[in-house]
């Protein structure tokens, strides 16, 4: 059992550390699926060697040197339809707690992965279990990177890169957890409020560049999201709506 998270109320009271394992998300719900699991219980590890992206991409970290943990949430009064308030309340507690440890230029791509400038420096795979038409259980998957310097893709970087220093891990994932707690309760504030604070951190947001969609590629810009989690990209004064996995950005 890892040591818990002191500054929050009930998110990371009770931890799992585990110092290997293949994937936090997995091993999450798989305790959910046990009846082993409870709001606000953390899955931990200093090494995953299969963690999941989006996509179905596999996530590399090294060993002991990122953040790589996984939150159980009872979300029960979020209707199926508005579950990508999710994405948008835990990308924006991930941008609120480490905006102010680095320059400006942090922002969150659509759907949930984090960029700072034009490179990734973190990650967030949310998994639900559903109860009817109600979300029964998320399992939020995050990962950061924190203190690795050498990556194989040329898409990646993390906050000791930014920052040229190293940091406290267990500091960040505490940092996350604060926002995503504040964020969390209110979840059931008009979607216009949530969305525009989500659209303002938004990558590449009213610029124009090129994607590629149903194999073609196309220039346009990114307008919003849609309140079913739709991205929403103009094209010569038409409006497309894409969700997950039906478009690439070039």
């Amino acid at each position: 059992m890892h040591k818990f998270f002191a500054k929050t109320r009930f998110i990371g009271k009770k931890v799992i550390f585990l110092p290997q394992c293949h994937s936090t998300n997995e091993i999450a719900m798989s305790l959910v699926n046990n009846r082993h699991a409870s709001e606000g219980l953390i899955v931990m590890t200093a090494d995953q060697t299969h963690g999941k992206g989006q996509r179905g991409n596999t996530w590399q970290s090294d060993a002991g040197k990122n953040l790589t943990y996984s939150i159980v949430l009872q979300p029960r009064s979020l209707h199926i339809s508005h579950q990508f308030r999710l994405h948008q309340m835990i990308s924006l507690a991930v941008h609120e707690a480490l905006s102010p440890i680095l320059p400006p230029g942090l922002k969150v791509k659509w759907p949930n992965d984090i960029y700072y400038g034009d490179k990734k420096i973190g990650g967030i795979l949310i998994e639900n279990t559903l109860r009817g038409a109600q979300i029964d259980y998320a399992i939020i998957g995050i990962g950061i990177n924190v203190n690795q310097e050498y990556f194989t893709l040329d898409k990646a970087t993390s906050l000791a890169k930014v920052r040229q220093t190293t940091f406290d891990i267990d500091q960040i994932a505490e940092d996350i957890l604060i926002a995503m707690e504040e964020l969390y309760e209110p979840l059931s504030e008009p979607l216009a409020n949530l969305a525009a604070k989500y659209e303002q951190i938004l990558y590449r947001i009213h610029e124009t560049h090129r994607y590629q969609a149903e194999g073609k590629i196309f220039h346009g810009q990114i307008t919003g999201i849609a309140p079913d989690g739709k991205l929403m990209i103009e094209e010569k004064g038409n409006v497309h709506h894409f969700d997950f996995k039906e478009v690439s950005f070039i």
